[in-house]
């Protein structure tokens, strides 16, 4: 989020990462880790309310896929290509030549004003944290964010699944992008814990 270093952000996380636990609850456990509630002032209190707060995008990147799902509201995918990574990052996650790290960021206010492959730049204001989404999926404004590694190049067509009028396309690219062998899924806590070790030029 926009004006945050890593280490103020882990003091914003209400839900944290948790790994779906067998091949028979895919699609169980938290995916990411949400930030929520509030926003502090510069003396370190409780400022306003997190909805509207811009958000950043971590890295230089393209757009790998972007729309609205009941489970993400409107969301977008950012893919960071291997060599594009600080080395310590690609090594930590770890992501080798020929992959990407795909970073997804949910429930923003607004459906993303990109396209497909639109390159990203590291710091580039990407939307606002909102509360878009089916009401089972959020209570209150927040950003979840995800990260995993997959094949570099890969873009995702609309993704629905928990919604009645969801097509079997859209159910597919949702699998696709949750539980297939395309994608690793990691806990964003790596990329905050190596975020909050370099931020300050150190390592």
């Amino acid at each position: 989020m926009q004006g945050h270093s890593f280490q103020a952000l882990k003091g914003y996380i209400s839900q944290g990462f948790s790994a779906p636990q067998g091949t028979t609850n895919w699609d169980g456990g938290h995916h990411g880790l949400d930030f929520a509630y509030y926003q502090r002032n510069d003396e370190g209190g409780v400022g306003g309310h997190i909805n509207g707060t811009p958000i950043q995008s971590v890295f230089d990147g393209y757009v790998a896929a972007l729309g609205f799902a009941p489970t993400y509201g409107n969301y977008l995918i950012i893919e960071t290509p291997a060599d594009r990574l600080p080395p310590g990052l690609a090594v930590l996650f770890p992501v080798e030549n020929g992959e990407s790290l795909y970073l997804l960021y949910a429930h923003m206010q607004e459906l993303a004003p990109f396209v497909l492959s639109e390159p990203m730049d590291c710091g580039q204001v990407i939307g606002a944290v909102g509360d878009t989404g089916d009401e089972y999926f959020i209570a209150e404004p927040h950003l979840h964010f995800e990260t995993r590694v997959g094949v570099s190049n890969i873009r995702l067509a609309d993704m629905n699944y928990y919604d009645t009028q969801a097509t079997d396309e859209e159910k597919a690219e949702y699998r696709h992008w949750r539980n297939s062998d395309a994608f690793q899924l990691f806990d964003p806590m790596l990329l905050l814990d190596y975020g909050v070790e370099h931020e300050d030029g150190n390592g």
